[in-house]
């Protein structure tokens, strides 16, 4: 990503030419940040920030903060696909931040983090992560006590888990959804709870991907066996009806296109891709009994380098206007009345979300894993 031009940028460059009309620009940039606006990378405003006045001063003040002690590049470590239209809404926002996105999962995240805070030298600002994967670090003291501005209401259950709160909360998630083809099932059809999907209509017809490993099949049925909405005689009924296996979820909705299998289960952010390019699928989701929604916790590294530009970034992540961005980005926004894209519904009409803590679940991620490779050699 560009960095932004900083305010020096063109006060040297006023000094050519224009001094005049450049710091009258200068003033009016500093103005609108002042009420809540900035100004636009390509030149021109943006409109004030739709939120609470205490948050939009809250906001404007760690802005003022970042750009004053010149600390202005945030170093993300994300978990999950890329957000660079998230980020790009960012940088029109607060245009002398930038945002520098690096792509670590799991015990890859894990192990860096442990890496910096054992050399003392942290290089990371905000971390956006799986709840059990910021949970260890959380226990070690990495993350800073901090609660966004803006984030305390209108944000579904599942955002918050009560062994992160103080240090980190999600400002969205990714739902596991079914899919199927519709040239070959009708909507009325389609399984729409997860006892449905064991009915042996489907034998032979159904996608499921990492069947051998951890992945959106375990943790999705390893959510549902934990709240009870599973159990291992459901699980013998799904291997009768051998089902066929992917090694990735995002290859669910091109092996249900194919023919490979006629039902799915997939993640939201590639399902939601491929119906916008006029992949014939459809989406049940929520399900009648229990939905699971894997979320991405947001932290501030307690020895943050950078850390009021952090504070900042995840802050505005709780934001309408970031929400928005989310949401287009193929993700569950997890504040209340912003409508993710289609076909999927805002969080708050989606009802039954199993919901686990971030301490079980890697257990029963590790168990149910365990339980598929007995069953689906």
């Amino acid at each position: 990503m560009a960095r932004p031009r900083n305010s020096a940028d063109t006060i040297h460059a006023g000094r050519n030419r224009r001094a005049g009309a450049l710091a009258a620009s200068l003033t009016l940039a500093l103005g609108l940040v002042a009420c809540g606006g900035s100004a636009n990378p390509t030149g021109g405003p943006v409109e004030k920030l739709a939120a609470d006045d205490a948050v939009v001063a809250e906001l404007d003040t760690l802005y003022q903060a970042a750009r004053q002690d010149g600390r202005t590049e945030v170093t993300v470590y994300l978990g999950g696909a890329p957000l660079d239209d998230v980020w790009k809404t960012f940088s029109r926002r607060y245009p002398e931040i930038t945002v520098e996105p690096v792509g670590l999962y799991g015990a890859e995240f894990v192990s860096k983090i442990e890496q910096e805070h054992s050399s003392g030298r942290v290089l990371a600002d905000v971390v956006l992560q799986g709840p059990s994967s910021v949970l260890q670090q959380a226990e070690q003291g990495y993350f800073a006590d901090f609660d966004p501005a803006g984030a305390a209401e209108g944000f579904a259950d599942v955002a918050r888990d009560k062994d992160l709160d103080g240090t980190c909360i999600a400002p969205y998630g990714e739902a596991a959804a079914l899919t199927y083809n519709t040239g070959k099932v009708s909507k009325e059809d389609a399984p729409a709870s997860w006892d449905d999907l064991v009915d042996e209509k489907w034998k032979g017809r159904l996608v499921l991907p990492q069947l051998d490993k951890p992945g959106t099949t375990s943790r999705t049925f390893g959510v549902l066996a934990q709240t009870g909405e599973i159990d291992d005689g459901w699980l013998d009924r799904l291997a009768g009806n051998e089902p066929v296996g992917v090694a990735e979820s995002t290859m669910t909705g091109a092996a249900v296109v194919s023919g490979k299998g006629d039902v799915g289960l997939g993640r939201q952010a590639t399902l939601v891709r491929e119906i916008e390019k006029g992949a014939p699928l459809g989406v049940v989701y929520p399900m009648e009994s229990a939905s699971v929604i894997s979320t991405y916790f947001g932290c501030v590294m307690d020895k943050a380098p950078n850390s009021n530009a952090g504070k900042l970034l995840l802050s505005w992540l709780f934001t309408e206007e970031a929400q928005n961005a989310l949401a287009g980005a193929g993700y569950y926004p997890l504040r209340e009345g912003v409508r993710p894209l289609a076909p999927f519904p805002p969080i708050e009409e989606v009802g039954n979300v199993a919901i686990v803590s971030a301490k079980d679940e890697p257990k029963l991620i590790a168990s149910m894993t365990k339980k598929m490779v007995e069953r689906f050699k």
